[in-house]
């Protein structure tokens, strides 16, 4: 045989392809293609021995060789390219940004946060985000403070709901007396006995003079979307007597004690609700601040979630002129009637007009009781833009007028009535001087005779 002619003869270790059943690692090393020479030699300059830091054979990298290769040769945006113990490119300490996965010195990746958020960055609420270069962006993020003592307050409760369970129809209201805005993330509402709590683990803001609801999650929800729901079972209110507390940052913000109806509200079906005139945390310590919700919000259930509350009582009223008239039926003539609300009707003293607040004059059969004989005939008014109570000596109190056209000929008893709540409950007041102060009396109704 002859070198080249492709069989191994002679001296020959190899020849051509024919290598004698050799490779790279029966020479002793760790991989790659063994050759054999134009003198049928053996030819080993393609095996490798990975590891001794010499790029051989198919070695990608060797050690620290690296071949003159990076990250940013491997299509990756930065980060240290190693080499593994194969021999092989290993990127996973090279980072693409865009990629959607936090890695190298990416604070985020797209929606990847790293787990972080508004808070850990030193902020109170917001919405973190991820700009195209991997930085944090915070221009979402707030800095709105929560609220020290007495600056939000529990302003409406319901315990016990009729149209749903407790578990689905409980719900708490909060309100914001001041003109700050406020973040409650984080704060926690406890109660005290039996020991239960919920932390808002979101972002709720709540905006001077506004309300938000809480409620327990369920799937309907209690009859309205509340702003924020605790987890089912974390929290149940008592139906009666219970204390509630509200903490923002170790501060007790507000807290109400309520009973078991003896100072405090306790219908079923109906609200805890604070009253208008005393949404403040001093007052809402006190059951006379608190009345029964009156507007059905959810299959007769009554109270306010998440709107103004109603003012608890007329404080007085009075039918104020006429108190006796005689004319023909059909003529038109104004009728007055005067209101006094802690809290409303003191503001100013021209009226202080509000959109849960109005004033009926009406007129029925001679001797009966408006309240409750359903004869009488009520007729709308409006304030009177006029008033100026300070002139008239009454500056806490304001006026109302109605014109009315007279009805057919008779006898009948005029009287005022005026409602706080949107219309839900009336206070009727006769022509006496104490008004409504002492109760409405037949006797002190006014008195209108019709003519033909």
């Amino acid at each position: 045989s002859s070198c080249g002619d492709g069989m191994i003869g002679g001296t020959e270790a190899c020849d051509g392809g024919d290598l004698g059943g050799q490779d790279c690692t029966t020479q002793g090393f760790a991989g790659g293609v063994l050759a054999c020479d134009a003198s049928c030699m053996l030819d080993t300059s393609g095996c490798s021995t990975c590891g001794d830091g010499m790029l051989g054979g198919t070695e990608a990298c060797d050690g620290a060789n690296l071949a003159g290769q990076d990250c940013t040769t491997q299509g990756f945006d930065g980060g240290v390219l190693t080499c593994s113990a194969a021999c092989t490119f290993d990127p996973s300490g090279c980072y693409a940004c865009g990629d959607g996965v936090v890695s190298g010195p990416e604070e985020c990746d797209a929606a990847d946060l790293g787990g972080q958020d508004c808070l850990d960055l030193g902020h109170t609420g917001g919405d973190l985000a991820c700009d195209p270069a991997c930085i944090f962006d915070e221009t979402g993020c707030t800095d709105l403070p929560l609220p020290i003592a007495g600056e939000v307050v529990f302003s409406e409760l319901m315990t016990q709901p009729l149209a749903l369970s407790d578990a689905e129809g409980e719900w708490i209201e909060l309100y914001n007396p001041t003109a700050t805005s406020f973040q409650l993330r984080t704060c926690t509402i406890d109660l005290v006995a039996p020991a239960e709590s919920i932390t808002i683990d979101v972002d709720l803001v709540i905006d001077p003079g506004m309300h938000v609801t809480l409620a327990p999650f369920s799937a309907g929800g209690p009859g309205f979307a509340p702003d924020f729901e605790w987890p089912a079972a974390m929290l149940t209110l008592p139906d009666v007597v219970g204390e509630l507390q509200l903490d923002c940052g170790g501060v007790l913000v507000d807290a109400v004690a309520y009973d078991d109806g003896t100072t405090f509200p306790a219908t079923p079906g109906a609200t805890l609700q604070l009253d208008a005139a005393h949404l403040d945390a001093a007052a809402n310590d006190l059951g006379a601040s608190w009345c029964e919700g009156t507007a059905s919000y959810f299959m007769g259930d009554l109270g306010t979630p998440g709107a103004d509350n109603s003012y608890c009582s007329v404080d007085f009223c009075r039918l104020q002129f006429p108190l006796s008239l005689m004319d023909t039926a059909s003529t038109v003539h104004t009728f007055y009637g005067r209101l006094y609300v802690e809290g409303l009707t003191d503001q100013s003293t021209s009226v202080d007009a509000d959109p849960r607040v109005s004033g009926w004059v009406g007129y029925g059969p001679d001797g009966t009781d408006p309240a409750v004989d359903p004869a009488w005939v009520w007729v709308e008014g409006m304030p009177n833009a006029a008033w100026d109570g300070g002139a008239a000596g009454e500056p806490n109190n304001d006026e109302y007028q109605v014109d009315l056209m007279l009805p057919s000929v008779g006898v009948y008893d005029t009287a005022y009535r005026f409602s706080v709540d949107g219309g839900a409950t009336f206070t009727y007041c006769d022509g006496d001087l104490p008004g409504s102060s002492n109760g409405y009396d037949v006797a002190q109704a006014g008195v209108l005779e019709t003519t033909p």
